[in-house]
Order: structure tokens, then sequence, then C-alpha cells
């Protein structure tokens, strides 16, 4: 649910095999392949922005989109995203990026530039969940669900709880964050499996 602060509540729905549909003011409106979205099947959709910056993304079957003014649109027209499953977005404000999981490439970054795995150290893995924020200093805190177990960055380093480091249940499905003062975090990890 979209609910930027001055701006009509918005409901986004993100479908297997219907596209995304979007509930407003006005009703119901669906967005298809016709619209600008390589792919009717949506795993995830994220809100990023406000007012006129504001910007749904979408992670498909074949790619990112990027809803604004109106209209769906790649945020590339060539290169490791036209056919890559994006399995989760997640985006944290310092620095301002958007986190692209991917199914089978690993974890890539958008900030007006791609960001690939080797950079941002967790490739070779599927991400299945995917959360952001900053961490206590300001910086970015990832939480990742993979097909592997989590990966958490924070601090600017990477710390894997794996299944061989005592993580109950592989892969890591979805990330809930449950914020408790002062400054605790809770979260919940959805596994698949036994």
């Amino acid at each position: 649910e979209s609910k930027s602060p001055g701006e009509p509540r918005e409901l986004w729905v993100g479908t297997w095999g219907g596209g995304v549909s979007r509930r407003d003011a006005h009703g119901w409106r669906t967005f298809g392949q016709s619209d600008g979205l390589p792919s009717d099947q949506i795993f995830c959709l994220l809100e990023v922005g406000s007012g006129s910056s504001r910007q749904i993304w979408a992670g498909t079957e074949k790619g990112v989109a990027i809803f604004e003014g109106g209209r769906w649109r790649p945020l590339m027209e060539a290169g490791p995203f036209v056919d890559a499953r994006i399995r989760a977005l997640a985006a944290t404000a310092s620095p301002a990026r958007v986190w692209i999981g991917t199914h089978d490439r690993g974890l890539w970054a958008w900030d007006g530039r791609l960001h690939p795995p080797e950079e941002i150290g967790l490739g070779e893995v599927g991400i299945r969940s995917l959360w952001g924020d900053q961490d206590k200093e300001g910086g970015t805190m990832l939480v990742v669900g993979t097909g592997q177990g989590l990966s958490i960055f924070e601090k600017g380093s990477w710390t894997r709880i794996w299944r061989e480091q005592g993580f109950p249940l592989s892969p890591a499905k979805a990330v809930l964050h449950v914020p408790l003062p002062p400054s605790r975090r809770v979260f919940w990890i959805g596994t698949e499996g036994k």
C-alpha cells in the first residue's frame, strides 16, 4: 500500500500472470506487457521516493520495471536484467539505493548506475527475500533471505547464517522486521522445508 504523505492512498498488487493492479479513488486499473511491463509474472513491488519523484518498482519474471509518469519502463533495455527473475526489492536511504535480488544471479544495487554482485559481495546466490534500512550508525543494513539461509550486511560487512552456522531451515523465503523500543530489532523469517 502506498501511503506517501499528502498523496491519495493506493493499493498495488502484483499477480502471477495478470500483471500489476492498482486501486485508487477511481477504482482498479491493471497494467500488463502492453503498458510496458517486461512480463505479467510479478514477484515483488516496491515504492521508492515521494511526491513528483515517486516510483513503483516491479520485480518480474523478465527483469525490473519502473512506473512513473503513468507508464511502465524497463530499468535497462539491455544487460543482466533483461531476462532475470527478480525475486526481491528493497530500498535504503544511506546510501540511496534500490537493492535487487535475483533468482540465480545474486544481489545487485542501483543508484543511477548498476552495482554487480562482485562489488556487493553476495553473488552466485539465489535471493528469495530482502529487507533494507539504516543501521544504528546511519549506514546500510540488509537482511537477505537466500536459498542457503540468511545473509546480513551491517557495519560494512556480511555475516552469513546458513545451515552450517545453525540456521534451522533453508531457503529463507520471507523476512519481516518488527521495530521495538528502544532501538531494538526483531526479525521473523519464513522458511521453506520441514
